[in-house]
């Protein structure tokens, strides 16, 4: 099923390349390259990442990015720096100098940007079509080629559209034909939105940024989902503000009252523990089974993207997580529930994942989708922390676990002494390439393949579960139960 969700600001989209080339102070405590042995002018020229539809311009005091397709192009941004700025970033040169991407390394976890290669020029779309952007002194409007552009981003970048059965071309025809070029932003923000209706990803986001407003669709059944029908079901239909203020007093109230259950799982209600702004929260049951609940991948250090560094979040998380694991180490099995997590740093989940294995592990493989073809697989491999847990583990899941969140259950999954419990992941685990129209309305859609060490891709079914417990129901809270904990306590006590 499919729900629509308007939403008032930008989603937790965190992706590596915005969150670092935002900040100046991006620094690894280990496994640092000598920058400072890189010459600067080796940065200058074109690069050009074409799986991720981005070119970048390096000058001697100048940088220029651009947004391209096979047809269109605008530039992004330009403002001042140097190759010098980049490898303070952490933008590392390949030996031939040839390819450059963007790589941090923190506690011996590491994110990994889009690798860029050295061309001669710019893109043809960049050279024959840039388009001017708004506030750009030569705009001018034009609702169809806007549309256009955003069309072919998807068709030439987005990789799932078979896995969600959507035909894009003939999407395109039924969308389009009462769209024209005098169109306002209005119609084609409405024309948008019903192209993205029936992908029913979640990473996918059309934002109009003027008028505060974008729409994001989700799948399967989460427990917001579960909330609003039975509210809708009870009450009516939401046709003002005032009855959408009653409802969302509704949904703390039901959001509180799931969280009061998991708690009182709880051997000892002055025993429970959270750590990492809230983000991780632990308590130990009667019959000596662990818990611990993280809340997101992220806000580990503070409560807005604006303050999203990846360096100070996996600062506060390190000592955080080696707190709770240190105190749940004399468990007999433990209950790990990522059931509300919406994401957040990848790099967060390896942190985590590290606490669990047994052995240095194969745990997931990444590619990008290029034109028809695939990028080089890569592939991402993790070793064990000192004292790692390795008694039984139940990892309960939900609709709602997505982004970094499914990741994490992508590494845990390959464990042996791992059992899933719950429901299938939301399915959207890639991470979230971010691109803009002329007229300054704001898309998010995904371009990568996250794989099992199989090969398996979940993206767009979700990470499936060994034993299905669907996650906060009316019966559930009304009875004051977690049917997914109490499976997980009975799988673990006996």
């Amino acid at each position: 099923m499919i729900y629509w969700r308007l939403i008032m600001q930008k989603s937790l989209g965190v992706h590596f390349i915005a969150a670092c080339m935002l900040l100046s102070g991006c620094n690894g405590d280990d496994d640092e390259t000598n920058i400072s042995a890189i010459n600067s002018e080796s940065y200058i020229g074109t690069w050009v990442a074409p799986a991720y539809g981005t070119a970048m311009v390096v000058g001697k005091d100048r940088l220029y990015e651009y947004q391209y397709t096979s047809s269109y192009c605008i530039q992004s941004n330009a403002e001042r720096g140097s190759g010098a700025d980049l490898a303070n970033q952490f933008w590392q040169l390949s030996e031939d100098q040839q390819s450059m991407r963007q790589i941090l390394n923190q506690h011996g976890v590491e994110q990994r940007g889009a690798v860029y290669a050295k061309t001669g020029a710019l893109p043809d779309s960049c050279l024959q079509s840039l388009v001017k952007v708004k506030e750009e002194s030569g705009y001018q409007a034009d609702a169809t080629r806007d549309f256009e552009m955003f069309w072919q981003t998807f068709n030439e970048y987005y990789p799932t559209f078979d896995k969600r059965n959507v035909d894009w071309a003939a999407q395109r025809e039924q969308v389009t034909v009462s769209l024209t070029s005098d169109s306002s932003d209005e119609d084609l923000f409405y024309a948008l939105a019903e192209m993205v209706a029936p992908l029913g990803d979640s990473h996918v986001e059309v934002r109009a940024v003027d008028s505060d407003s974008g729409v994001n669709v989700t799948s399967g059944v989460t427990l917001l989902d579960r909330i609003a029908e039975e509210y809708i079901s009870a009450n009516g239909t939401i046709n003002n503000d005032q009855q959408y203020v009653q409802y969302l007093s509704y949904q703390a109230e039901q959001i509180d009252r799931v969280n009061q259950i998991r708690i009182s799982y709880a051997a000892d209600d002055n025993q429970i523990k959270q750590a990492a702004n809230g983000q991780l929260i632990w308590f130990i049951t009667t019959n000596n089974i662990g818990y611990l609940s993280i809340e997101n991948m992220a806000f580990f250090a503070g409560d807005s993207l604006d303050e999203l560094d990846f360096v100070d979040e996996l600062n506060v998380l390190k000592p955080a997580i080696e707190q709770a694991m240190s105190e749940l180490a004399n468990t007999n099995g433990l209950v790990i529930d990522i059931r509300q997590n919406p994401g957040g740093f990848d790099a967060a989940s390896q942190m985590i994942a590290k606490h669990f294995l047994d052995t240095e592990r194969h745990l997931y493989s990444k590619q990008a989708r290029l034109g028809n073809s695939r990028t080089k697989l890569e592939t991402y491999s993790l070793a064990p922390v000192a004292s790692p847990y390795l008694k039984p583990v139940v990892l309960l899941t939900s609709a709602a676990s997505t982004s970094a969140a499914e990741v994490f259950t992508l590494m845990l999954r390959e464990l042996p002494h791992v059992t899933l419990v719950g429901e299938a992941t939301q399915g959207a685990i890639s991470d979230i390439l971010e691109k803009t129209l002329p007229n300054g309305f704001e898309i998010d859609l995904v371009n990568e393949y996250y794989l099992t060490p199989d090969g398996e891709w979940f993206e767009g079914e979700g990470i499936p579960v060994d034993y299905h417990v669907e996650f906060g129901t009316q019966s559930q809270r009304l009875a004051g139960i977690d049917e997914g904990i109490d499976l997980a306590l009975s799988l673990l006590t006996n």
